[in-house]
């Protein structure tokens, strides 16, 4: 997900100066990539705590689905590894990412069992 913002005054985000009212776009994803905010933010990791992502937005701006996602993807976690008790991330490979999906999404996710 991306959002818009202009700042009120000039700002330095990324490196990078924004001036007074420029329009820029942010992407929610790379927040949650903060190594400022995560222990090894690249490493997928579904038992991180505390996990303070922001995947469904904060406050206001909160996803009005979540409750719903979290539920479908615990009942369908579930299933996976009932179906598959020892089922791991396979060892020496890493997930491929597709960076320019604004949810970036994962191409491969290597697994054994």
């Amino acid at each position: 997900m991306w959002w818009c913002c202009r700042p009120s005054r000039t700002s330095k985000w990324a490196g990078r100066r924004s001036g007074r009212g420029t329009r820029s776009f942010r992407r929610w994803a790379s927040a949650n990539l903060d190594e400022t905010v995560f222990t090894a933010p690249e490493r997928l990791d579904l038992g991180r705590r505390p996990n303070p992502h922001l995947t469904f937005g904060r406050g206001a701006h909160n996803c009005i689905g979540a409750h719903l996602a979290r539920a479908e993807l615990t009942v369908g976690l579930e299933a996976l590894l009932d179906r598959f008790p020892h089922l791991h991330l396979a060892a020496g490979q890493s997930p491929t990412w597709d960076d320019t999906s604004p949810a970036k999404s994962p191409l491969t996710l290597p697994v054994d069992w």
